[in-house]
């Protein structure tokens, strides 16, 4: 722990003001089309166009930023003298009393570590296998009270651990029975990710994995689940996903860094935000997927360049059959806190920092950072892992030839400008 003291440093994260928007048009994808209730937060809303019919527009002028923000690096969570961690980070939880549950995974091997606020390990528990409280993959973890709720996708099951001592209360297979036969979509897609929420609701993420088909479903569904594992029939959201390049003949599909695609965070109590990562735009829905409002930030998109993605042959091939976009995607991801605060990363023209932006829930932006971050690596199909709860910032930090597999812990620090 010394030693990480000793490395602990404080990243001052640009504080400056927001730069006034250049004025040439920015063009809005058609997810931004025929919004009620926008809120556009620009000192120039001449210059943006693509927003279709809108009523109850607001502009707001962005100069002014309230706060300005410091990450201080605290703590990092990694394999150690006191316990290994055997296999790959997948996912985080954070308990009322900064305890932090963390997810790691082998072919045969799977496990729930568990650590201190300062790092310290206390315990693990979970095994590989289809028994009470086993399982074969892990796709979510999720904390509601003194209840730990983890979710395997493969065996389409959660079991249900108490906090207090990591025994097992209940395990829950999801069942598809109560889906009505007419709903082809919702009864062909898994679940492969569960929330639950402040008030005790499931919230479930279902979509469909499969690489077979050009055509495949590019749908996302949410769902909500009954404490009984029934997958309620009404639909909460349903929402566009990524699509794969394809090779004219027969060949595996890939899937690049600049695809876009729908980004979701939800808060604690179960308020939805999405955004298709083309554009600033985010839509607020609440927990029965009711549309609220939705406020909009113009941003230039960085200029793509293939020259700096890896490409092996057959990848040029297939992507030679298609055209691309000439710019990166706005939003590289959305993320709320427990403050009812959102967090969005940008991708900006530098190949390895992302600038932060911290808006309140109208959307307001109260602050902006920069950290580092690499645009091209691939993390459309998995969303970036970071929690950002009880004032500190968390994430992943991967670097599998230097052998680093880790998550590092930030206090946040918020000051008025």
């Amino acid at each position: 722990m010394k030693f990480i003291k000793l490395l602990s440093l404080a990243i001052l994260i640009s504080q400056c003001g927001c730069e006034k928007q250049e004025r040439s048009e920015i063009k809005v994808s058609e997810h931004g089309a025929d919004l009620e209730n926008l809120m556009i937060h620009s000192d120039n809303q001449e210059n943006v166009s693509g927003l279709g019919s809108v009523s109850n527009v607001i502009s707001i002028d962005t100069t002014d930023i309230r706060y300005s923000v410091k990450l201080i690096r605290e703590t990092v969570f990694e394999s150690n003298e006191e316990v290994f961690m055997d296999g790959y980070i997948g996912e985080i939880a954070v308990d009322n009393d900064d305890r932090v549950y963390i997810t790691a995974t082998n072919p045969g091997s799977i496990g729930i570590y568990i650590f201190e606020p300062d790092g310290s390990f206390i315990t693990s528990f979970g095994q590989e296998g289809r028994g009470p409280g086993e399982f074969e993959s892990i796709g979510s973890i999720s904390i509601q009270g003194n209840k730990l709720y983890v979710f395997g996708p493969r065996l389409q099951k959660f079991g249900v651990f108490s906090l207090d001592d990591y025994q097992l209360i209940r395990d829950q297979i999801i069942r598809r029975d109560s889906i009505p036969k007419h709903d082809e979509l919702a009864r062909i897609l898994r679940v492969n990710e569960l929330q639950v929420t402040e008030s005790g609701e499931i919230l479930a993420k279902m979509s469909n994995l499969s690489l077979r088909e050009e055509n495949e479903i590019t749908k996302v569904l949410y769902h909500k689940i009954s404490a009984d594992g029934h997958i309620l029939p009404e639909r909460i959201l349903e929402l566009d996903k990524y699509r794969f390049y394809f090779p004219s003949n027969a060949g595996y599909p890939i899937l690049m860094p600049f695809v876009r695609n729908t980004l979701v965070a939800t808060s604690g109590d179960g308020t939805f935000y999405t955004a298709w990562s083309e554009d600033f735009l985010i839509k607020v829905y609440d927990a029965d997927g009711n549309y609220k409002k939705a406020f909009y930030h113009p941003v230039s998109r960085a200029r793509l360049s293939m020259d700096e993605i890896l490409l092996n042959k057959d990848q040029q091939r297939i992507l030679s059959n298609y055209k691309l976009p000439d710019t990166w995607q706005a939003l590289h991801t959305i993320e709320t806190d427990d403050k009812n605060r959102l967090w969005v990363s940008t991708i900006t023209e530098s190949d390895s920092t992302f600038k932060w932006w911290v808006l309140n829930d109208k959307g307001e932006l109260l602050a902006t950072f920069t950290k580092p971050g690499a645009r091209t690596e691939n993390s459309v199909m998995t969303k970036p892992l970071y929690k950002i709860q009880n004032g500190y910032f968390f994430e992943r930090e991967r670097d599998i030839r230097n052998g680093i597999d880790r998550i590092v812990k930030y206090k946040i620090e918020f000051k008025e400008r």
